[in-house]
Order: structure tokens, then sequence, then C-alpha cells
């Protein structure tokens, strides 16, 4: 890769190859390679005629759609750095972002005029139809580094806007273009949010390759039948998704005859956005077509420019509970450290760091955050490089590297490190659980409890049976406090698990829960918990068992008293010196508990 290059001249080169080819198929109406580079130039005229100063940030506010394609490589022409924003989102977000970003210009269309243009300075109608100057535009072209800046939220929630240059957007499409061989033979369709940078490699890889965008309506991701019609009807040969919808999907593709699924052209399925759990796609392998269509697994974030490594998922891995994120891509370093920032030994967990040249050259008008997350380092001694903390453990294993769990993610309860990834595996494991998601919320005594939010494959489950499992096989400072079974796990706009919106829903605000009968909610042991909770407290011990016996851990005559009194309170009922020395462990104490209502 010449370090000139630029995600557009990737683009001229297919105009060479493949001008009279469909490069974009949108809403019934199609449009050539070489008709497309008309569009774009002619836009390109009208934003050179604004006389946008050279390092604009220009925000383009457009649905998925050939109009959009047409402005962003309008931007990517004239070496703007574009803003995508989502139009779905509330006017107030929207607002954040251009202020943040203090973008002075709006791509949109007439449509949107009235609630955009009071935003920011300047609105650009991607459709004008002013007299265009005579301009070489080649000639104009600027030589700003940066390809675009995409928003996201941080864990406090505040948006924040990662600036991601034209080298590191083209060295993610020609070392994916070499993995996956993408070719004019490919038909790539643009599935995710524009505002997820997901969108962003949907349109490179096809655009940039000379493969064919397809863009469904806006509806076709509420129906997976109708999602699946549309994967035959238009021939699609490479699908990006994240691990969520494919789960939903994977369960329609599951119910069709083999003439129906034979109808499709798929070739690859690359997973990316979020943790895949390798086990949940193991009935895809029982498929005739698997043998034909490989799957892939794909690790980024959004500061690594969309995607870091990668690895194919086989049946033999899908055998393991592991969510194996596999080798860097070309250009791609990392490195796997201690808190104490040293350098982990292999199968030793550390967060993970990324360097290279795909790396963000940071946050907009962020610079204390910058200071703390982006740095130049010899981490690898490979020489000084850009490096970025991603937040994320991992460990290296036979097939390059296991994805562990987002540092944020690792929790402390009542003193213990708990990891709600390593919840999910274990309730995956069992076969009733179609889909299971651990999260956390505050109890009314401000501490942090753990939820289990449950999808079942069947209705009718032995729910006192499905505890006992789940008793039986994890400690009790890992369970689930709450139990709560729905029939589907919301998706966000980038197709990825809801969590925050089932917490805010079915914990924060109850008396709506109560009333949908979407909803059924279960205690676990809230009576074990507190009694374990006593027994702490009373022998000051942070690791007891709850088949330990009391006199065995330090307990006598006095501190069984005292272990009365406090079980009293917290229970609120009797409790009898008796029953604590004919069961003097916490089992056997809360199961006489609760086989006697001793109120």
């Amino acid at each position: 890769m010449k370090k000139e290059c630029k995600i557009y001249d990737l683009f001229l080169q297919q105009i060479f190859y493949n001008k009279e080819k469909v490069a974009v198929v949108f809403d019934g109406n199609s449009i050539t390679y070489g008709e497309l580079e008309e569009k774009i130039n002619d836009f390109s005229i009208i934003l050179m005629q604004k006389k946008i100063y050279a390092d604009a940030n220009i925000v383009i506010a457009l649905p998925p759609s050939i109009d959009f394609v047409i402005a962003m490589f309008a931007c990517f022409k004239l070496g703007y750095a574009y803003i995508p924003i989502d139009l779905s989102y509330p006017e107030s977000f929207l607002k954040t972002i251009i202020d943040k970003s203090k973008a002075d210009y709006i791509i949109s269309a007439a449509t949107y005029k009235h609630r955009l243009e009071k935003l920011a300075n300047f609105f650009i109608d991607v459709n004008d139809e002013s007299p265009k100057n005579t301009i070489q535009i080649d000639d104009l072209i600027k030589t700003n580094s940066i390809a675009y800046i995409i928003y996201t939220s941080a864990s406090t929630g505040i948006a924040k806007g990662v600036i991601i240059e034209n080298n590191g957007l083209v060295n993610l499409i020609q070392a994916t273009k070499q993995l996956y061989n993408i070719t004019s033979c490919d038909c790539i369709p643009l599935v995710h949010s524009l505002s997820f940078d997901f969108s962003i490699w949907e349109i490179c890889s096809a655009l940039c390759n000379g493969a064919q965008l397809i863009i469904p309506n806006s509806t076709i991701k509420k129906s997976t039948e109708e999602y699946l019609e549309f994967l035959i009807d238009k021939k699609i040969t490479i699908l990006n998704t994240t691990p969520s919808f494919f789960y939903l999907m994977q369960t329609t593709i599951l119910s069709k005859p083999s003439n129906i699924l034979e109808q499709l052209k798929l070739r690859l399925v690359i997973f990316g956005g979020e943790a895949l759990q390798p086990k949940k796609i193991s009935s895809w392998f029982t498929l005739a077509i698997a043998d034909r269509v490989k799957v892939f697994n794909m690790f980024g974030i959004t500061e690594g420019t969309i995607h870091s490594t990668y690895i194919e998922i086989t049946q033999e891995i899908t055998k393991n509970e592991a969510s194996v994120i596999g080798v860097p891509l070309p250009g791609i370093d990392i490195a796997i450290m201690h808190e104490e920032s040293k350098l982990v030994s292999d199968h030793q967990i550390g967060e993970l760091y990324l360097g290279g040249v795909s790396i963000a050259q940071g946050y907009l008008h962020e610079y204390s955050l910058n200071k703390e997350k982006f740095y130049y380092a010899d981490l690898d001694s490979a020489g000084i490089k850009r490096w970025f903390k991603t937040g994320d453990l991992v460990k290296r294993c036979a097939n390059g590297l296991e994805y562990i769990d987002r540092k944020d993610r690792l929790i402390k309860i009542r003193g213990f490190r708990v990891n709600c990834t390593q919840i999910e595996n274990l309730l995956h494991s069992y076969p009733e659980v179609e889909s299971a998601v651990v999260g956390t919320y505050l109890a009314s005594d401000d501490m942090p409890r753990l939820v289990a939010f449950l999808k079942f494959y069947q209705k009718n489950i032995d729910k006192q049976l499905f505890e006992r499992k789940i008793i039986e096989n994890l400690p009790e400072f890992m369970r689930p406090s709450k139990i709560i079974i729905v029939k589907e796990f919301p998706l966000t706009n980038n197709n990825k698990t809801d969590l925050k919106y089932l917490i805010e829903k079915y914990i924060n605000s109850p008396i709506n829960a109560i009333a949908d009968d979407f909803i059924e909610e279960k205690i676990l042991s809230t009576t074990m918990e507190k009694v374990k909770m006593v027994w702490e407290k009373v022998l000051n011990i942070t690791t007891i068992n709850i088949n330990d016996k009391f006199f065995d851990i330090g307990g006598d005559s006095l501190l069984l008293i005292k272990l009365q009194s406090e079980l009293q309170i917290s229970l609120n009922r009797e409790v009898r010196i008796l029953d604590l020395v004919k069961f003097p462990a916490i089992k056997g104490f809360v199961d006489y508990l609760n086989s006697h209502d001793l109120k």
C-alpha cells in the first residue's frame, strides 16, 4: 500500500474496470459505476462552489440511499472529513454531535431541511440543481489525511468523535479484499446503521472492489423471513452481521427445506460488532449449504478502524465456549498488557492494546481523553508507534486470541470479581436456553446485583429445576439475583443486544414491566444471598461456601447468638438457635427455611 493512497483512489480503479457495471441498487433504482462517478463529480463541484475551507468536518444526514453514497464519496474525493448521523436519533442527540464536532455544514435533502438547518450554519442539498461552474476538481483536491469522523458512546454515554485516517481505511479494505477475495462478482448488502462503522466497511468493501452494493428498505430487518427472501432475491454473496442478528436469522434458516436454502448464493458470513458465542451457531454446520459458505469472526473497535483481527469459524471451534477472535489483520499490531503496563505471558489474561496504521488519530476535541487512551510507545520491541488501550480483556490461545470480556464488565459483587460473559457462557450451555444476556443493576441498598435475561426454546420450562441447575453450577456470588424471561431480545440500531433497554424497562421501571406479559420475573435465591451475607458479617469471612459448617470455619456459641440476632433482622422472621445447630450449613438452613413458614 502506498502511503499517499486515498480511499477514493481505490474507487477510481473500479471505474476503469467496471464502468458499465451496476454499482448500487436501492428502492428499485440502480446506478452504474460510471454514472456514480458522474454524480459524485457533479456534487463535488457544488461543494467546491460553497468555498468550504480545507479541513472542514461535514455532517451527512441522509438515510441509506444512493444519495448518501454520492455525498460520502464526494467528501472522500475532495478530502473532507465526513460525519455520518442517523436521522432516526432524537434531535437532541443530533444537536450534541453537531455541537461537539463544531461542524458548520450539513449535507442532506430538502425533506429534512426544516429539521436540520437550525442545527448548523450551512445546509447543503445533495440534490442541488444550481448551475455548475467549470472546475478542474483534481487540481483542487485537499490533502487532508482524515477519511471520516464517527461518533461512538463511552461507558458514560457521552458521545465522542473518533477520527479515522485514510491510511487506516485503505489498509482495512485492501487487507480484507485479499483475505476474502472480494471481486466484481460479489453482492454486498448495506444492512447496518450509517452511524455504526460496520456500514462504512460494507459500502467501501463493495465499491472499492467493483462489487455491487445492495441497499434494502428499512423494514427488511424487522422480519427474518423477509430478510431471508431478500438474501435470495438479491443474490447476496457476502453477509456482514452482528452475532445477535444472526442468531435470529439462523432459527429461520434452519426451519427451511433444503430446496429453498439452495437458492442462497452466500459464500461468506462475517461476524463483527460484538462477541460471538460459537456454540450458538453450531446448528449452522448441520446444513448442507455450510460446506460452501465460509464463516468468519472479526474483532474490532471504532478506534481501530472497524476490524482488527479475524478467524475462520469451523465446526470444531463451535464445540467450545470460548469466543475466539483469531489473529491480527496485516498492518495491525497487538500487545497484551497487565495493569502494571507489563506484557503478559501466553495464556494469561490482559488488556488488549492495538497499534499500527489503522489506529485512530484520536477523539475530536477530547484532549485529556486522548492523552489517557492514545499514546506513542515501544510495546512490542518493534519500534515506537501509536497505541490504543481497548479496554478489552483477551489471552493468547491455540487459535490466536481468545476474547474474555470488556474490562468494565468485570464487576465486583461483595468483593468477588465476577465475569458476566462467563455466566452467559454457562447459561448458553443448557439445552433449554436459546439466548442469555447478563448484566448488573443497583438494588435498593445501592449495591450491584446480577440479572440474567433469558429466552427459552420452549414456553413450559420447569423453573425450579432450572434454578437448581444454576445453584449446582455457579458459586453463590455468581448467581443472578433476578432471572427475567423474555420472548425476544431487543436490538440497538447497530444490531447489538440492547441490555440498557432491558434493565431500564424490567428493573428500573417495574410498574411497566408488571403490566406487560412480555416478562416473567423470578427472584433467585434471595434468602440464600441474605443468609450468606449475614454469615460473612458475623464470621468476618468473604469466601464462605454454602456447604461449610458454622463451627468448622470459626463459629462458636457467642457468635451463634449474634448470628441468630442478625438473621432475624435481615430475614424479618423468627430464627431459632436449635435450627441453626440442626442445620449448621447455609444451604441446609435455607432449604429448611424455604420448606417452613417461620414468619
